[in-house]
């Protein structure tokens, strides 16, 4: 008989690793408890995003393990300690890491746990197998198809790059901020003499500006649609609700409360950037402008409308200009679109199931251990969401600061029903 997974985790992002690691401190065993199923080749963070000099925006200590449990070997402290980098960190005198410092963290914890990671693994389907388990298929790295069984599964595929006006990845002219650096080391001319357009008012268009500024040659266009990048705001008060202990208290907000309270905090999370980015943008700005003489326009109140990519021409792109009431078309070379990332629930992988689990308004209903609510007296197996919870669990769950509390309290509903299964089989066995 193949062996019955306690869970499988779909995608090898923070979240699935940081579930990986403390269900091994908890005394799972990778790929014999649990598996991480990740449709990728490697276990990478962003790697189109990792710019020289880019920083997180998060607390060191927010890493993948330390908020629950300060003394796990699983510390990005600890990560650093290994690499014998931990001095030369502090006296950097930032509590930010380098985004290439947490790539290279959330690779040394997934490398720990060895053989729980299948990479090249991408799962066409989820079904129900007639018990009280869960099968799960999947396209393997060589090429096979493969299925194992699981009591639960623990959905965290994040999100998918956003492309507007009917844009896909296809045209290599046509750049998502998720893709930068990989496309652009495909491009042999990209930084000699183009003309550039970035579309995006967030932190990732700020970064991705700062970069043209400082490492080519092009002109740029920055499509912003208000006066200007905005600040990210919040105080040490307002970043209380970042805690995990709120997350209980958003719960049982209702549900017109919730709505209220995430759109008060879009300020903290979405189309804002940091101080110190802003500051060293404007300061690479203004040299620029005034002594390399090089073309770069921050337009305005424009919006962008459509972009028209026609093969061997220049890339047209049209706009509205709130100020003036006008549209108008400018021509580039290249688009970088820093338009950030789309998150649907993930409804062809449990298209098999559906009929198991419980809907409101197109959209699941959720406990408060992450997992999608079950139809009454259908299975004890449960599925559950680590991420992609914002609505109904806080907009701290966008990003990584509470990621160690939702796999803890993920991990502990999963524990806390599979152990005592097997103690109960050992005993009746026994």
């Amino acid at each position: 008989m193949s062996n019955i997974y306690d869970f499988i985790a779909i995608g090898a992002g923070p979240a699935n690793i940081s579930l990986g690691a403390q269900a091994v401190e908890r005394g799972l065993q990778p790929g014999k408890d649990f598996i991480i199923l990740e449709k990728d080749t490697e276990v990478r963070w962003h790697p189109g995003m990792l710019l020289p000099g880019s920083r997180l925006d998060t607390h060191f200590v927010k890493d993948l393990v330390a908020m629950v449990n300060p003394m796990s070997r699983f510390t990005f402290l600890n990560f650093l300690v290994q690499h014998k980098r931990l001095e030369d960190f502090l006296n950097c005198g930032r509590s930010t890491p380098y985004r290439r410092d947490f790539d290279e963290y959330l690779r040394w914890v997934a490398n720990a746990l060895g053989n729980g990671i299948r990479t090249g693994s991408c799962v066409s389907e989820i079904k129900q197998d007639g018990s009280d388990l869960y099968l799960v298929k999947y396209l393997a790295r060589d090429g096979s198809f493969q299925e194992v069984r699981t009591r639960d599964v623990v959905l965290g595929v994040g999100g998918q790059p956003k492309y507007p006006f009917g844009l896909n990845g296809s045209d290599s002219r046509i750049i998502h901020s998720a893709d930068f650096l990989t496309k652009i080391a495909k491009l042999k001319d990209f930084k000699e003499n183009n003309s550039v357009l970035v579309v995006g008012a967030g932190q990732s268009a700020a970064e991705l500006v700062k970069y043209l500024l400082g490492a080519t040659k092009n002109s740029i266009d920055v499509a912003i649609s208000d006066f200007g990048f905005g600040i990210k705001e919040g105080t040490s008060f307002m970043n209380e609700s970042y805690n995990g202990e709120f997350v209980d208290r958003f719960f049982d907000m209702p549900i017109e409360t919730r709505k209220w309270f995430v759109n008060q905090r879009k300020n903290m999370n979405y189309g804002v950037v940091d101080e110190a980015i802003i500051d060293g943008l404007y300061n690479d700005y203004y040299y620029d402008k005034h002594f390399e003489r090089r073309s770069i326009s921050f337009l305005q109140f424009c919006r962008v409308v459509k972009i028209e990519a026609e093969q061997n021409q220049p890339i047209q792109v049209q706009f509205f200009n709130h100020e003036s009431g006008e549209k108008f078309a400018n021509h580039y070379n290249y688009v970088v679109l820093a338009t950030g990332y789309e998150f649907s629930e993930p409804s062809r992988l449990l298209q098999d199931i559906y009929a198991s689990l419980a809907f409101e308004d197109d959209s699941f209903l959720m406990e408060r251990d992450y997992s999608i609510q079950q139809k009454h007296g259908i299975r004890s197996g449960r599925v559950y969401m680590n991420g992609n919870v914002s609505k109904t669990h806080g907009p701290a769950q966008d990003v990584l600061s509470v990621i160690a509390h939702r796999s803890r309290d993920i991990l502990q509903s999963i524990m806390s029903r599979t152990r005592v299964k097997t103690r109960e089989a050992a005993k009746a066995t026994g």
